[in-house]
């Protein structure tokens, strides 16, 4: 077995999604590696599942959230390490090998067979544009995860710091988290009234720059794929 198969870890998220799709039958697998190929282009797993749990009777839907979302995952990896499909499903079964569960750990006569639904599954169109568009939406330095304000009352002080205070002002803190590499990390910065309303304005503006170039796609044959 190769170093690089040896190396490669199974995220424990992951688990549950692979050891399903060790279990269903083969006829199973087919209607699964349909129902995929007859998806359209989407963003996100949910999108994916909705389009999946009408076609797939035989597999309960949670069952078949975990495997699609662990589908999903391993395509992304394979982008983001730049290994063929092939490559991808040799180092999947050699962590599957060589697992402490008895109910991940692939016998040595499974394998290939393993190995062969995994690639078949890992070359389904719809599977691929799903990794991609994610891949792109989080090719950068800092991706936003959320954001909030925390607003509070500032007293200004007269000469005496022990008289009250006659003037107040209003200070919005604006916090934002995002991500940086495996990371989350907060930024933060003082906003008054008018930088709130310009910000407002300078969003709204995203807002309707993402509605003409909505309109431009439904005109073309490019699907929108859009984060939910």
């Amino acid at each position: 077995m190769s170093k690089a198969m040896t190396t490669f870890q199974i995220p424990t998220q992951h688990v549950a999604g692979l050891k399903s799709l060790r279990r269903l039958e083969e006829d199973a697998v087919q209607g699964l590696a349909l129902a995929l190929s007859d998806a359209p282009p989407v963003y996100d797993p949910e999108s994916l599942l909705a389009h999946m749990v009408p076609k797939m009777g035989g597999v309960a839907e949670t069952e078949l959230n975990a495997i699609l979302v662990t589908l999903l995952s391993l395509c992304l990896a394979r982008i983001r390490m730049d290994v063929s499909t092939s490559e991808l499903a040799d180092r999947v079964c050699g962590a599957m090998e060589q697992s402490e569960d008895n109910d991940l750990r692939l016998l040595a006569e499974e394998c290939d067979a393993f190995k062969d639904r995994l690639v078949r599954l890992f070359n389904i169109e719809s599977l691929t544009y799903a990794a991609k568009a994610s891949s792109v939406m989080t090719a950068h330095d800092h991706v936003f995860v959320h954001a909030r304000t925390l607003t509070d009352v500032r007293a200004v002080f007269g000469p005496d710091v022990e008289a009250l205070p006659k003037a107040a002002m209003i200070i919005h803190t604006l916090e934002i988290t995002y991500r940086r590499g495996w990371r989350n990390e907060n930024f933060y910065v003082a906003l008054d009234s008018q930088d709130v309303e310009s910000l407002i304005t300078t969003l709204q503006r995203s807002i309707d720059k993402e509605t003409g170039l909505r309109k431009i796609l439904e005109k073309s044959t490019v699907t929108y794929l859009k984060p939910e």
